[in-house]
């Protein structure tokens, strides 16, 4: 990406962040590292790379990837369950049964 662009972008990125719409985070972090990797100056500041670091160690504690399929594999069962419930519920009840 040129710096060109990152200049147009980190405006827009900036305004989201300030603005508050949606999760601040991402947008964040990628003017973060847009910032950093152009040298931008972004509220009279030059992207300092260690707070590219914390940014990163931050959306990094909030993913952890290494066990998604775990992690969906024990909400599907645990989804199924309270399906299971529910119906069960049903057949009690004598309006659905």
């Amino acid at each position: 990406m040129s710096r060109d662009i990152a200049e147009t972008i980190a405006p827009v990125l900036l305004d989201k962040i300030e603005n508050g719409r949606g999760n601040p985070l991402p947008y964040t972090h990628i003017l973060q590292m847009l910032a950093y990797r152009h040298q931008l100056e972004i509220d009279g500041e030059v992207q300092d790379e260690t707070e590219v670091i914390e940014a990163f160690d931050q959306i990094k504690a909030r993913m952890d990837l290494d066990n998604i399929e775990q992690r969906k594999a024990e909400l599907e069962k645990e989804l199924k369950g309270k399906i299971d419930q529910l119906k069960e519920r049903w057949k009690k009840n004598p309006m659905f049964g």
